[in-house]
């Protein structure tokens, strides 16, 4: 069953949690991104076997949804984040899949509209992604990648990836590399938190 529910968790020492406002449809595999402390987007997802193209947009304070522009088209477990151009919200929306379609494109959300981003290099889904701390690049990492657009069976090893990119948005443009780092193992449907500068973590414990 998908929920509609949401709930709010307190992360104080007491993890008190109370019941939030319904989601305007029950959808799963979506995103969800804060924009600041006032808004937050739910974007995308899948209800049975109808993937939606549909973006809600949340009041944080007065707890209440609205419909906000929807996406060129449907996707479902695709990743996004919340980026900074010249001071203004860009969310960035990676791959996903339509149904059967597995998807190579990114779209970026400003400023009310919905653009084309940097075709990715190829098609993938259930990737992890976290923003950097300055908020001018959304890091990619593992996902599951296909080179056929058609979705054939579950995420078998050999498109389990461990290939880690990066979206960088500078100025007005969007553009897409591949980095040297690579995860070992390779993995999907993870999730990933920027936590601090990996140079300052302790080595990992023999």
């Amino acid at each position: 069953m998908v929920l509609q529910s949401t709930e709010y968790v307190s992360i104080s020492s007491d993890l008190e949690s109370q019941i939030g406002p319904e989601i305007p449809d029950p959808l799963a595999g979506h995103c969800f991104v804060k924009l600041d402390d006032s808004w937050a987007l739910f974007i995308g997802g899948i209800l049975i076997q109808t993937p939606s193209q549909k973006v809600f947009i949340y009041a944080i304070d007065q707890q209440l949804w609205s419909n906000d522009i929807p996406m060129p088209s449907p996707r479902y477990f695709h990743t996004c984040g919340v980026l900074k151009q010249n001071d203004v919200n860009t969310v960035v929306v990676v791959g996903g899949r339509d149904n059967d379609l597995v998807l190579d494109s990114t779209i970026i959300y400003k400023e009310g509209k919905w653009t084309e981003g940097p075709k990715l290099e190829g098609r993938l889904f259930l990737a992890a992604s976290v923003v950097s701390f300055d908020k001018k690049a959304l890091f990619i990492f593992g996902g599951c990648g296909y080179t056929s657009k058609v979705y054939i069976d579950e995420c078998l090893p050999l498109f389990i990836l461990k290939e880690t990119s990066q979206i960088e948005c500078l100025d007005e443009d969007c553009t897409l590399k591949k980095l040297a780092v690579s995860m070992e193992p390779p993995r999907y449907g993870s999730r990933a938190v920027l936590a601090q500068d990996i140079s300052l973590l302790p080595p990992p414990e023999s």
